[in-house]
Order: structure tokens, then sequence, then C-alpha cells
């Protein structure tokens, strides 16, 4: 079935996430890489809103109110927040990791590949990466401490269930860096799902501008 616009979303029939149960899931993580690499703060990448707020509180519950108030937008949508400890930059996107596009000229909506929307795959992932750069951009991580991160999420957060890809820049640049890693902890829809429904996905035009409310049909 086509999917159609509404506002500023596209929406299709796809994966649902439980929402609650993965924000609890996300704050097990986040105190456990706190407690294990020092103390941790709350913020975004936006640039101008660089308040650094403490974890886990007040940070906690501003985080869930974020992140409840997000989803009454759009059930998909690539906003993250940043969570700073002991060097590491968490970068998470709890409302998946993707978003629709429009094509300007046909109208046909895909996703940002330009494939079927059906191929779409909104599972939320936190990124783990090091410190910022200061220009969007963030450094790679040690081989030590991302065998520690390894280790959590198979040891103290085993029984969360969550998803660990791990991968390995091999260049110049991270060999002489001693930094070469990064990594996606993702969210499994068999352990955070709640089944296939009308879901509502933040979309895009193709030239990347927002979609024009009075020119949707």
């Amino acid at each position: 079935m086509q999917p159609t616009i509404a506002g500023r979303s596209a929406i299709i029939l796809g994966r649902k996430y439980d929402l609650s149960k993965i924000i609890a899931a996300h704050e097990k993580l986040v105190d456990a890489l706190t407690a294990h690499f020092g103390a941790s703060v709350l913020t975004t990448d936006r640039p101008g809103a660089q308040k650094r707020i403490p974890w886990p509180e007040p940070g906690k519950a501003i985080a869930r109110r974020t992140w409840e108030q997000m989803k009454e937008l759009h059930d998909v949508v690539d906003e993250p927040l940043l969570h700073l400890a002991g060097g590491l930059t968490v970068k998470a996107f709890l409302l998946g990791k993707t978003w629709c596009v429009r094509n300007i000229e046909t109208g046909a909506i895909t996703t940002p590949e330009g494939e079927d929307v059906s191929l779409l795959d909104p599972v939320p992932t936190v990124c783990i990466y090091g410190a910022g750069n200061g220009n969007g951009s963030y450094r790679l991580v040690d081989g030590a401490t991302m065998d520690a991160v390894s280790m959590l999420l198979s040891d103290k957060l085993r029984d969360l269930g969550l998803g660990f890809e791990r991968r390995t820049i091999n260049d110049a640049v991270a060999a002489g860096s001693g930094a070469s890693d990064f990594a996606f902890i993702t969210f499994p829809h068999e352990v955070y799902g709640a089944g296939r429904d009308w879901i509502t996905v933040r979309c895009v035009n193709s030239d990347g501008s927002e979609l024009d409310n009075g020119d949707l049909n």
C-alpha cells in the first residue's frame, strides 16, 4: 500500500517499537557506562544548544520527557540525544536512525537510499564514538575502551538483549592515533518491538527541504 503524507510525516506500514521499554533499557545502558567511565552529562548535537545536564538527575527525567515529546510528532525520526562520559560520545537515536524521502518531481516516497518504504529499518540505535571534534564529527575509540563497552553489554547488561556491532577503521590515521573503533548498539524488534502497524516517519523532500504543507497531494 502506498504511503501517505500527514504534516511532515509519511504514514507507512512498518515495525513499531515500545518506546517506554527502550527508554528503560537505554537508561540502564547509560547508567552502566557512567559507572564504568565516570560522570556523564546529557546534551544535543544542535548548534547553540550545547547545555550540559548532569546524569542521572535531572538528565534522566529531561531525556525521558524529550523522547516522549518527540514521539508525539513522529514514531520514527533521526533526532539524537547525546551522553558524554569519560571521553565517550553516546549518541542515542531512540526513535530510529532513519527517515523517508519524497521525490519533488514524482511525489514517490522512499527510504533515504531510494528503496521501497517496506524496506525501511527504524530500529532504535545508539552510536558509540570518541570525543567530539567540535565540527559535528567524532573521534574514534581505542580498542581497550571498546573492549570494556563490549564487556558491559555481554556481562552486566546481557539481560537487555541489545545488539552490538563493532567496526574498525584500518587506515594510517587510525593506526597512528591508537583509536580505530566505533560501534552501534541496537534494540532488536524481537525484544523491543510492538508488532507491525501504521507508523509516522519524518519525511523530507528529495532536495533536502522540508515538506510544504500546501502541496502534499
